[in-house]
């Protein structure tokens, strides 16, 4: 019984060694790492090297013509097909983020989602297989390139689902990689975030709207509501063409001047304290005009109050080191409806003064206006990608209604497509000559 005790114990632990002969022998001729919490072998590190930079070089770019398009990669159809959502200029829409009365924003995780799709398209163009290293290894691939993204707050992180085994053809060796992940250091959404925040107080303080509205009403060139005594045959007349004209050189300047509390913005010409100063003293009080004799006008006044008074907008963020810019070009095009107006022409009334005053010409005119024009939105950071700096751009339509302003209404848009089970794209392949299309 001792000696069967004995040999028992000397047969398990010849089954225990052989097992870790067994063990030691795999691990040394087939190693498995799992990236990139675990390092590789030195002479599979290129290869792990060239999968990420490949991430990355491609994650980037998706992330540039994401910045260029509001976020989106690829613009979804009730977008692309429909003019009254983006700006077109340069080759590249600009979507907007607002329509209709709905934000029409991509959310954080349709970026990510876009941003995984277009690396899943493009990178087995770069990786081709891991053709460039088969001279060292033999390369078994086991499934498609598949990409997830995260976004932080001051980077995206792009992590790869790319299972591959190599081989070394000197010593046999296996190494199999399972997951790549690269990081592009793109502060994506905080200026996300920095631009939702923009849209939310417009949407609930109208401000560019009302901006528009005092432009118009302190421009000579267009008539808004007034009383002329000049003395001409006829009433006076306006071409509506020359008057959108007029809107847009004036809003092409006016816009860009535009600031935001907190950003980083290009200083006012004199130190803030000195406007804060004026409207202290001059400035009124619960938002009632104060008035001021001409003998209590301050001794300097800084030649950018008006912008500073007007165009200071203030969003309530903390100090942020992103620069804003809001923009629009003449070419971005702007709706504009007037009334009273007819074929293209806005009229006067003509009355005359009556008894001894006969002899005053009385012009009175009041118009109104329904303007409908994009801005775009320009937020950039200037520490992304290493200090080369990043921009993300989007639009929002300015909207006015008989010259009040309006984010609820607009005055024209297109009708929403209805997807069809039937495919019409192949409908003519076969068909020669002349034919008819009917669409309802």
């Amino acid at each position: 019984m001792r000696k069967r005790g004995q040999l028992s114990q000397f047969v398990l632990m010849g089954i225990v060694l052989i097992l870790a002969i067994s063990v030691i022998t795999y691990i040394r001729h087939e190693s498995i790492f799992f990236r990139p919490s675990v390092v590789l072998p030195a002479k599979v590190q290129p290869v792990a090297e060239f999968v990420e930079n490949c991430v990355k070089d491609y994650g980037t770019e998706a992330l540039e013509l994401a910045g260029y398009q509001g976020g989106w990669v690829e613009l979804p159809d009730y977008i692309n097909y429909n003019p009254s959502t983006y700006i077109n200029y340069g080759g590249l829409k600009k979507p907007y983020w607002y329509y209709n009365g709905r934000v029409i924003a991509p959310t954080i995780e349709q970026i990510e989602n876009g941003l995984g799709n277009y690396l899943d398209k493009e990178l087995p163009f770069c990786l081709n297989n891991l053709s460039v290293f088969e001279n060292e290894f033999e390369v078994k691939i086991y499934d498609e390139p598949k990409t997830t993204v995260q976004m932080g707050e001051r980077a995206v992180i792009f992590n790869l689902e790319y299972p591959v085994r190599l081989t070394d053809k000197t010593n046999r060796t296996k190494t199999k990689i399972l997951n790549f992940q690269s990081i592009v250091p793109i502060a994506f959404k905080e200026l996300y975030d920095f631009g939702k925040r923009i849209l939310e107080m417009e949407n609930k303080e109208t401000f560019f709207e009302e901006a528009t509205i005092d432009l118009i009403g302190m421009n000579k060139d267009i008539p808004f509501t007034g009383l002329n005594f000049k003395c001409i045959s006829g009433p006076m007349e306006w071409k509506v063409a020359d008057i959108s004209r007029e809107i847009r050189d004036s809003l092409t300047k006016d816009i860009h001047r535009i600031r935001i509390k907190n950003s980083d913005y290009v200083p006012f010409y004199d130190d803030e304290e000195i406007y804060e100063d004026i409207h202290e003293e001059f400035g009124g009080v619960d938002g009632k005009t104060k008035i001021i004799e001409e003998n209590e006008l301050p001794d300097y006044v800084p030649m950018d109050s008006y912008d500073y008074f007007h165009y200071f907008w203030d969003i309530g963020i903390e100090p942020s080191r992103f620069k804003v810019n809001f923009n629009y070009l003449p070419d971005y095009g702007i709706r504009l409806n007037v009334r009273p107006s007819e074929k293209g022409v806005m009229k006067s009334n003509v009355a005359k003064g009556t008894s001894y005053l006969n002899f005053l010409c009385l012009h009175v005119y009041h118009f109104s206006y329904d303007i409908n024009y994009p801005v775009e939105v320009m937020l950039r950071d200037d520490e992304s990608l290493d200090g080369q700096g990043y921009v993300l751009r989007y639009a929002f339509p300015v909207m006015i209604d008989h010259n009040v302003p309006n984010r609820e209404k607009t005055s024209s848009s297109v009708f929403d497509a209805i997807s069809s089970t039937r495919d019409y794209s192949v409908e003519c392949e076969d068909k020669e000559g002349d034919y008819t299309v009917i669409a309802n």
